[in-house]
């Protein structure tokens, strides 16, 4: 529309397709050939997740259709965020404020199957993004920027692939599951009074979920090359 941002823009495209990708999936199309069917994989891992909370009954009002679900998240993340283009994470996190599915499910439990980054995955971006190998973020090291992105890995694992704190501690170098939660909660209390360090953490959950969501997308489609 006229006056719209590049990134209001980009928000609604991603939307739109979304719809047709869900509409695909409600009329019985396999998930190869939705995902054959969009370029973006921000509208597919939308379209996705809307299918998959629709099947598992997790909308509060079961009379509410999609295309209003999709309006009232895009007036509502435009509104706060208009120079930031919608992505899975961020469509979760407005389905939770706005009240569209309890706001208490874990995210993993609205999230299709095999949607979720793998560990490997995930020890690659965080370990670019701290400039610190992940071997070294799993080992006993206590100085501040392994700590850091020790931290940023337990995060992400919990909150983006819904890890028990058992599986985390695992990759962490065999902690136990307290010393895993005290880390989260410390990252918690730290992300309501630092504004930055909140952006930065909720920048990498959404790389992280679009890796997930990449990862799915592209198993469909060597299947689908297969097939044909």
């Amino acid at each position: 529309m006229a006056g719209e941002s590049p990134e209001i823009r980009r928000s609604r495209e991603i939307l739109v397709e979304a719809l047709r990708i869900h509409d695909l999936l409600e009329a019985q199309a396999s998930l190869v050939t939705a995902a054959t069917e969009t370029e973006n994989v921000h509208a597919f891992g939308i379209g996705h997740l809307l299918h998959n909370i629709f099947r598992k009954r997790l909308i509060t009002n079961k009379e509410i259709a999609a295309s209003r679900i999709l309006e009232m998240v895009f007036e509502f993340e435009t509104s706060r965020n208009p120079d930031r283009t919608i992505n899975r994470h961020r469509f979760i996190c407005a389905l939770k404020r706005l009240g569209i599915v309890d706001n208490t499910l874990s995210d993993r439990a609205l999230k299709p199957a095999g949607t979720t980054p793998c560990v490997k995955a995930l020890g690659a971006l965080i370990a670019d993004r701290s400039q610190v190998p992940f071997d070294q973020i799993a080992s006993s090291s206590r100085t501040k920027p392994v700590v850091k992105a020790r931290f940023q890995a337990i995060w992400v694992m919990r909150v983006v692939c819904g890890h028990s704190l058992t599986m985390i501690g695992s990759h962490m170098g065999n902690r136990d599951h307290t010393t895993i939660l005290n880390s989260i909660n410390k990252v918690g209390l730290t992300m309501e009074t630092n504004m930055g360090y909140r952006k930065e953490m909720e920048s990498l959950c959404e790389k992280a979920d679009t890796i997930g969501v990449m990862q799915n997308r592209n198993i469909l489609l060597r299947q689908s090359r297969l097939v044909h």
